[in-house]
């Protein structure tokens, strides 16, 4: 299922990072035997970053920086690009949240949560009040049994 949910950030791999702000994000769940793909893809000039966590564990398994080798720091796996799940022994939900920095990559700028609406099976983000939400985009898709999509 894919829903909204206000996400506190108190897991471990992001409480250091983002802490005390709490974002926006969206729950993912993609049952046993498919696989879950997600297409980030980021409209904006300023510093947007998607991370994709397990819900189970807290654990992150990836996260995108629109500004990846041009100045974000280290802690990203890309800049736009892909994520797959691979095939999946267990009905698995992940958390898809969304930052911003109010400019380019720059380390005294604080990260913000980013308001995150759901269109279908993909997620948009907004660091401003354009109300665009393609500030940084996710398309959901799936290999096998389809995801429940919950708005």
């Amino acid at each position: 299922m894919l829903r909204g949910t206000v996400f506190a950030a108190g897991f471990a791999a992001l409480a250091i990072m983002f802490a005390p702000v709490p974002a926006l994000s969206v729950e993912v769940c993609a049952e046993e035997g498919s696989t879950l793909r997600l297409d980030v893809s980021f409209d904006a000039w300023f510093e947007h970053g998607v991370i994709v966590q397990r819900m189970i564990d807290g654990a992150r398994v990836y996260s995108f920086n629109n500004h990846y080798g041009r100045g974000a720091g280290g802690e990203w796996n890309a800049g736009a690009g892909s994520w797959s799940s691979g095939r999946l022994t267990q009905t698995t939900c992940y958390m898809v949240l969304g930052f911003h920095k109010p400019g380019p990559a720059n380390p005294k700028l604080r990260w913000q949560p980013s308001r995150v609406q759901v269109f279908g099976s993909a997620i948009g983000f907004e660091d401003s009040d354009d109300n665009d939400f393609n500030d940084a985009f996710v398309r959901i898709d799936t290999v096998g049994p389809p995801p429940i999509i919950t708005p």
